[in-house]
C-alpha cells in the first residue's frame, strides 16, 4: 500500500507538471457522512451516507485536460496505481455557474476543459462483482 501512494504522488506532481492538476482529495469512509436534507421546510440531518450502496466515493481530481482521451489517460494510470476503477466525467454547462465561465475560456490557462476523475471502493463487508 505504501508503495501505491508513493507512485500516486509521482503522479500527482505529474499531472501538476503538466497543467492538468486542478485540486484532489480523499475521502473518509462513508459511515462518516452527514446527509442534509430539507423536507416540508424544515433541515433535516441524518447519518450515513445518501444511498445504500456496495461502493463508495474514495476520493477525487478536478483535472484540466484538452479532451476526453487525454482524461482517459491520466485516469489509466491513476486506476493502474491504486487497482479500483475512476469515472471520468466532463463538467456540465450552467448558465450562472463560475464553472461555465471556466468552461467557456478553455480552463485556467486556455489549454482544456475540466474532469472530474474519481474511485469507486467497496464498502468494506459488502462483497462487489465486476461484470466482464
Amino acid at each position: 500500500m505504501r508503495q501505491s501512494h508513493a507512485r500516486l504522488g509521482e503522479i500527482e506532481r505529474e499531472m501538476a507538471t503538466a497543467g492538468a492538476w486542478v485540486f484532489s482529495g480523499r475521502l473518509h469512509e462513508p459511515d462518516t457522512a452527514t446527509v442534509v436534507r430539507e423536507s416540508d421546510g424544515e433541515l433535516l440531518t441524518t447519518d450515513g451516507p445518501f444511498a445504500e450502496s456496495k461502493d463508495h466515493l474514495g476520493g477525487f481530481y478536478v483535472i484540466e485536460a484538452a479532451d476526453l482521451d487525454a482524461a482517459l489517460g491520466w485516469a489509466a494510470k491513476v486506476t493502474g496505481c491504486i487497482k479500483v476503477p475512476i469515472e471520468v466525467r466532463p463538467f456540465a454547462r450552467s448558465p450562472a455557474s463560475p464553472t461555465s465561465r471556466w468552461l467557456d475560456r478553455g480552463g485556467r490557462r486556455g489549454r482544456g476543459r475540466p474532469h472530474l476523475l474519481h474511485g469507486v471502493r467497496p464498502i468494506a463487508g459488502r462483497p462487489r462483482r465486476f461484470l466482464r
